[in-house]
């Protein structure tokens, strides 16, 4: 086999440099540092390598791209469920959500893709909560006749957001039957006036997670019984699991 028949398409390795990034999470610059560019030019000296601006520019694409691709697979689907969870980390808040279904093009089996991994500014109030997941929802097209459940942890917070904003479905009674076929317009409305910056926020069903509520029994809630012989079990059981998660580690 010749030499040229050997040799990768420049746009294969641009393809296979933006994969590398994406998968192993390394920063922009990688494609700047001698080392990494001696690496891909040493393999193929035709081709050259990507600066970190067009890198950014083929990110900003793929995301377009693969945000695109995934609200057309969830027009087609009738029901999904979404998960929500907000942690710190080096001071700063981030909230991800996921969105789990069952696919109608691949033989009924289940996918799960992530929505959205943003900054969460501000403190974690129950209302600021809820507008997040609200717009995220509201991003993919995700109605609440279309989301069954979303699942998040214990905290309080998502309790209380849900709780405020949960959509409830309206009792229609007989006088209301009655009137199916009258438009009936309500003055309160017509009269008042919005400054159009308030968000109509309605949420989903709630669900807490499982594993969650399970870790607080086992630990908080376990911890809390003050039966001496049933504290000396449970602390040398649970001094076991810590070693054997240290050791995993």
């Amino acid at each position: 086999m010749s030499g040229s028949q050997l040799r990768v398409p420049q746009r294969t390795v641009d393809s296979l440099i933006v994969n590398y990034i994406v998968q192993e999470m390394r920063p922009l610059s990688t494609v700047e540092k001698p080392a990494f560019r001696e690496l891909i030019t040493g393999v193929n000296p035709a081709v050259t390598v990507m600066c970190r601006k067009t890198l950014s520019s083929r990110l900003d694409d793929s995301f377009q791209q693969m945000q695109q691709n995934l609200k057309l697979e969830l027009a087609g689907t009738q029901y999904v469920c979404t998960t929500a969870d907000i942690w710190t980390v080096n001071r700063k808040s981030y909230m991800c959500m996921t969105v789990h279904y069952i696919s109608n093009r691949d033989e009924m089996s289940r996918v799960s893709s992530a929505l959205a991994c943003r900054r969460f500014l501000g403190s974690h109030t129950y209302d600021a909560i809820a507008e997040l997941m609200y717009e995220i929802h509201s991003l993919y097209g995700l109605t609440v006749d279309k989301v069954t459940a979303t699942v998040t942890d214990n905290a309080s917070n998502f309790g209380l957001a849900f709780r405020e904003f949960l959509h409830q479905i309206p009792e229609i009674t007989e006088a209301e039957e009655d009137l199916e076929d009258v438009d009936v317009i309500n003055v309160s409305e017509v009269l008042s006036v919005s400054d159009g910056n308030e968000l109509d926020i309605t949420l989903p069903h709630h669900e807490t997670c499982c594993s969650h509520s399970l870790n607080l029994l086992s630990t908080v809630d376990a911890d809390r019984i003050i039966d001496p012989m049933y504290k000396k079990v449970y602390r040398a059981a649970l001094a076991k699991c810590t070693a054997i998660w240290n050791s995993t580690h």
